[in-house]
């Protein structure tokens, strides 16, 4: 979404002037786009650390089952 707002600011606009982002005048509203932004970041976050946990999960998972069965594997 960034990348489609910065090229569509980037070009020019038929009248040869590059258009301006739209501004937001109310503060409420500049208040829940803010709000929205900081939970949809959170979710992100979230999904990229599970994400990363199972795929540790999967990739570990036989490495650990193979020293269980190792006299010095810790027990």
């Amino acid at each position: 979404m960034v990348v489609v707002l910065a090229v569509l600011w980037l070009l020019p606009s038929r009248s040869g002037r590059v258009p301006r982002l739209p501004v937001v005048d109310s503060p409420a509203a500049a208040l829940a786009v803010r709000v929205v932004l900081v939970l949809v970041s959170l979710a992100a976050l979230w999904f990229v650390v599970r994400a990363g946990h199972t795929g540790a999960q999967v990739a570990w998972s036989d490495v650990v089952q193979q020293s269980r069965g190792l006299p010095h594997g810790g027990e």
